[in-house]
């Protein structure tokens, strides 16, 4: 016997003003003699720290959340002509992450801040969500309103009645909330342009959900 079902997607969306702020920064080190690159690496970590505290923030604030130390070569050519990779020095890598609530006053500050520890960090900004988990639940919810009013419009249309749901599928991906984004880059000397007005884009999310329903 035939089953007769109806299966539908439902669209979903949602946004939410970005309500948390992540700093990701990345301190490298490099020196001929590993020692050496490693008390610099350390002291820019011990001066980007120094600099943050004043603002509020505690030491455990700022978290390391990868350190590797390479040895690096260069690709030459001997006295022969032979090609060599000849060792160049050691080059340490620290990549940290600092986390606090929306405000964009303590933002400038602690980009001054960073700015003025000489530390000169590579730097990522993201405006992002504290619960990513609430928004893309929003949009589920959605989908599905979205699809039982579509399953409704459609049943009603053919002149069928939905009965139970056979089946729910949620693989969509694009439900993970998307962060705003912005780098800055320092120069040599530590100088950094520092933007005054910020106004982040909302966080956005859009998401499918398919529900297959048993009609008569």
């Amino acid at each position: 016997m035939k089953e007769n079902k109806m299966i539908v997607t439902g669209n979903g969306t949602a946004n939410a003003s970005p309500d948390y702020i992540e700093i990701y920064m990345e301190l490298i080190s490099t020196n001929y003699d590993y020692n050496v690159t490693m008390n610099i690496a350390k002291q820019k970590y011990d001066n980007l720290l120094k600099s943050l505290i004043p603002l509020g923030f505690r030491s455990d604030d700022l978290k390391t959340i990868n350190f590797s130390v390479n040895a690096e070569y260069k690709a030459t050519t001997d006295s022969e002509g032979v090609f060599v990779n000849e060792f160049v020095g050691y080059r340490a890598s620290q990549s940290l992450l600092l986390g606090f609530p929306f405000n964009l006053i303590l933002l400038n500050n602690t980009i001054n801040a960073i700015n003025e520890s000489r530390s000169a960090p590579n730097i990522n900004i993201n405006f992002t969500l504290k619960d990513k988990d609430l928004l893309t639940n929003i949009a589920i919810e959605d989908a599905v309103r979205d699809a039982y009013s579509k399953a409704n419009v459609l049943a009603s249309s053919g002149g069928v009645s939905l009965l139970n749901i056979i089946n729910i599928d949620y693989t969509n991906r694009s439900a993970i909330p998307l962060t705003n984004r912005f780098s800055i880059e320092y120069s040599k000397t530590g100088d950094a342009g520092v933007p005054l007005n910020i106004s982040p884009d909302d966080i956005k999310v859009n998401t499918d959900v398919t529900i297959t329903w048993e009609i008569a």
